[in-house]
């Protein structure tokens, strides 16, 4: 039982012409995608060339997947990584480079053994030595070269510039075959020095179902962020119910808690939703529950308008506002709005800040036109005295020009962890002077 056998090699039974019986209608399905392989395999003069294709064809249905999302010209294959110009340090079979965040993606057609299949210990463990093991420790040479920032890169002969730093890349291991309990195995068997971020480790059938779903870009790199920060704390046997539970409730650190176990239940979820919408069944009515429902709506105009400016480090801003819970969300967009309104009808400069927790906050500040000029300075030494002051690890400053249409016309952001500074203690005194009370919400 799940190991390659004739009922899947040959999945019809000829009754007499032209009328054939499917016993098992998946198992043509399965038959049409494995038996090619074992094919080529009796082909001596072609079966090592075939391996080859075979790790070129998902390449390049992941760059498909993947440039739908980011667009063709922010994704790169077959990238050299070289030291200098003479000595190749590695190479990155896809590249995605969006600001200052990158997507590592490395392809193994290591097959799944039959051995493996049957639940081999042994044989399972080497299997994802192969599969997942090589890929991520590449992805970790390529991941530093990046950061690290001392590393030409070579794309078709040409050396790829980098627009801006890169802080973080996401590693993504993908197979070419259907992998059981990859998800799984990767927190068992994985490798890897404390410091090092985990990988995602999935088929390149995780990778096309990841690609429909999720086809904001940022949305996209949120999943991986989530992913990767809740690896140890979210527990789940694939990563289609790792992904319908954050397309449903959002993949989160819940507070007072030292792990949540997600069931398989909620990839039903995805089993239900994903034939209707892309047509293989007839439709009946759009499952709401998979269109992120944990999103504030009235954050959608606070996220165009940083979308819009582009500023490097932008997608930073937009994981910490998708981290608000609702009431937060909502109250912020809401303060906003009032304070503009403050702005216009007393004509001059107001202001407010939210403390969430006891690691960040946010501070507005809207100026009426005539001091438009002093937006940038202002914003900046408001929103540096109130993290000092909240002891606050990450801080986002929002600005505004009261009759603006745009709901933020600049930002501000940081992400350094408080220190005791004299200079800094200083400013909040001249900064805060009407010594306004922060008004504290909760983060989910």
């Amino acid at each position: 039982i799940g190991s390659y056998n004739v009922m899947e090699s040959h999945p019809l039974i000829i009754l007499e012409d032209n009328y054939y019986f499917a016993p098992i209608l998946y198992n043509i399905a399965t038959s049409i995608y494995e038996s090619p392989f074992y094919w080529m395999l009796d082909d001596e003069l072609y079966k090592e060339k075939s391996f080859e294709n075979r790790g070129a064809t998902t390449v390049s249905i992941a760059h498909h997947l993947l440039a739908k999302i980011f667009g063709e010209k922010n994704v790169y294959s077959n990238v050299i990584v070289q030291k200098n110009k003479s000595t190749i340090e590695t190479d990155i079979d896809i590249l995605v480079l969006v600001n200052n965040k990158a997507i590592i993606v490395q392809s193994k057609s290591k097959k799944f053994s039959a051995l493996s299949r049957t639940g081999d210990t042994e044989s399972v463990r080497k299997d994802f030595g192969k599969a997942v093991q090589e890929a991520f420790q590449q992805g970790i040479k390529c991941r530093n070269a990046l950061i690290q920032g001392n590393s030409v890169l070579i794309v078709n002969g040409k050396i790829l510039k980098l627009e801006t730093y890169i802080d973080e890349a996401y590693i993504i291991c993908i197979t070419t075959d259907h992998y059981p309990a990859i998800t799984t195995q990767s927190r068992r068997y994985l490798q890897k020095l404390s410091n090092d971020p985990y990988p995602l480790a999935m088929s390149i059938f995780d990778l096309d179902a990841l690609a429909f779903y999720l086809t904001d870009p940022y949305d996209f790199l949120y999943y991986l962020r989530q992913r990767i920060k809740t690896f140890e704390f979210c527990i789940a046997n694939s990563e289609i119910a790792l992904l319908a539970y954050h397309l449903n409730q959002k993949l989160f650190l819940a507070p007072n808690f030292d792990g949540m176990s997600i069931e398989e239940d909620f990839a039903q979820l995805i089993d239900g939703d994903f034939p209707l919408i892309r047509g293989y069944q007839l439709k009946d009515t759009i499952d709401e529950k998979l269109q992120q429902p944990w999103k504030n709506k009235e954050l959608a105009p606070l996220v165009l308008d940083i979308k819009q400016l582009k500023q490097v480090g932008f997608i930073d801003i937009l994981y910490f506002i998708y981290d608000l819970s609702g009431k937060a969300a909502s109250d912020l967009i809401d303060l906003i709005n009032q304070t503009k309104q403050k702005a216009i009808q007393a004509k001059q400069s107001q202001d407010f800040s939210m403390l969430f927790g006891v690691n960040g906050g946010i501070s507005f500040l809207c100026l009426p036109p005539t001091y438009g000029n002093e937006l940038s300075d202002r914003l900046m030494a408001l929103a540096m005295a109130r993290k000092y002051k909240s002891k606050a690890n990450i801080w986002l400053g929002l600005g505004a020009i009261a009759t603006s249409s745009n709901l933020i016309d600049i930002f501000v952001f940081s992400q350094q962890p408080w220190k005791e500074e004299p200079e800094l203690e200083e400013l909040t005194k001249v900064a805060l002077q009407k010594g306004k009370t922060l008004f504290t919400q909760t983060k989910k």
